[in-house]
């Protein structure tokens, strides 16, 4: 009786130990799971703000091609090309002497 008394109480200290384990694996498990979730959403939290960001420059530099646009001080490549031809055809009627030369400083 004291053989049997003595296996029963080391199988359920083996038993004790063996769900110790358990528990210590499932809540290593539990951070590890915790920890990606949160890694998770710091990287989408990164990547929304990323992509605000460049929504806003995007949108700021918008205004202000626009704002450059309205204030005649940026030009598309054809109206730069048109603007150089009006330019060489100008200097030439004014060679000939069909019209009168700009005052200094008015250049366009």
């Amino acid at each position: 009786e004291v053989k049997v008394n003595a296996k029963v109480a080391a199988l359920q200290e083996m038993q004790r130990k063996l769900k110790e384990e358990q528990e210590r694996l499932a809540r290593i498990a539990e951070e590890q799971k915790r920890a990606e979730e949160e890694a998770e959403r710091a990287w989408k939290e990164e990547e929304e703000r990323k992509a605000k960001d460049k929504e806003r420059k995007k949108e700021a530099k918008k205004a202000k091609e626009e704002e450059l646009r309205k204030a005649g001080l940026l030009l598309s490549k054809k109206q730069k090309e048109q603007r150089a031809k009006d330019e060489a055809f100008r200097k030439q009627l004014e060679a000939q002497g069909k019209v009168p030369p700009r005052p200094a400083g008015s250049e366009p």
